[in-house]
């Protein structure tokens, strides 16, 4: 084999390495009951991929972020929104108004008979759903380190994860070394994050309840890949989500797009977040 022959397979071996994402497989597991795979992540050169998992292990909903945008995919219904730092902005300006019209509306009532405020409240109630509880902050999320531990083979780090004073959830994180593919995934998460934590205002409206959820949320305020995470409710244990599976694989630019033929429908402040 010439030199010249040999340089263009390590250059080829090597991008190949570089450019390699990952996909990892997480399951679920509710307090006394069995094991179902959940979501499967897909992630590589800072894009992410997120799908939700139906019974059968197909795809229900899907999250991709990629160029500071998010498109959240519904299957069922073959549509998808966009929401880039424009949405976010337009929906956080509409959102403050609608605060402070709730705020107005709030300080009225209080003056009300309580026949006449009850009475409000329960048209409200029925009529917008989705305003409940806009005028107030939303509970700040905060990490805290527990020390060492272990999963399964795992080494971890132990972290409490708060959201006000309640404990939500007790994670183990293994460093990404570990794990295939996990440094695609935290890179494109902390990216993710740091996305949200721009448009703070906009993120608690209902149609992002999802993505308020996601351990992305979390992720960046970790050292390393979540293989473990207990959910607590009301300071109980409520279930787990642990790591299935991880792969290295290169991917398509189609894994981070949606499906050919999804329509794409835009966001909006009406119920469910969307028209």
């Amino acid at each position: 084999m010439s030199k010249r022959l040999s340089l263009v397979v390590v250059v080829v071996a090597l991008s190949g390495q570089l450019f390699a994402g990952g996909v990892m497989e997480m399951s679920t597991k509710k307090q006394g009951g069995s094991a179902a795979l959940a979501e499967r992540i897909y992630a590589q050169g800072g894009k992410l991929r997120v799908d939700q998992l139906n019974a059968q292990g197909a795809p229900q909903t899907t999250v991709l972020f990629q160029n500071n945008e998010i498109l959240m995919v519904s299957h069922s219904d073959r549509k998808f929104h966009r929401i880039n730092e424009a949405t976010l902005q337009q929906l956080g300006e509409q959102m403050q108004k609608a605060s402070a019209a709730m705020q107005q509306l709030e300080q009225q009532m209080a003056n009300m008979p309580p026949e006449q405020r009850a009475m409000m409240e329960k048209m409200m109630k029925g009529r917008m759903p989705g305003m409940a509880g806009m005028g107030s902050k939303p509970l700040a999320i905060r990490v805290e380190a527990a020390g060492p531990g272990s999963w399964e083979s795992y080494s971890c780090k132990n972290y409490n994860v708060y959201v006000g004073d309640e404990k939500t959830q007790e994670v183990c994180a293994v460093p990404p070394g570990q794990i295939k593919g996990s440094e695609e995934f935290l890179e494109a998460a902390r990216n993710m994050a740091k996305f949200f934590e721009k448009f703070k205002e906009a993120m608690q409206m209902p149609a992002f309840a999802n993505l308020a959820k996601s351990p992305v949320e979390v992720v960046g305020q970790m050292d390393g890949f979540p293989v473990h995470t207990t959910e607590f409710q009301n300071g109980n244990p409520e279930g787990e989500r642990f790591l299935s599976s991880a792969k290295e694989e290169s991917l398509s630019d189609d894994t981070f797009a949606p499906p050919a033929g999804y329509k794409e429908e835009k966001m909006a402040m009406g119920r469910g977040g969307s028209r």
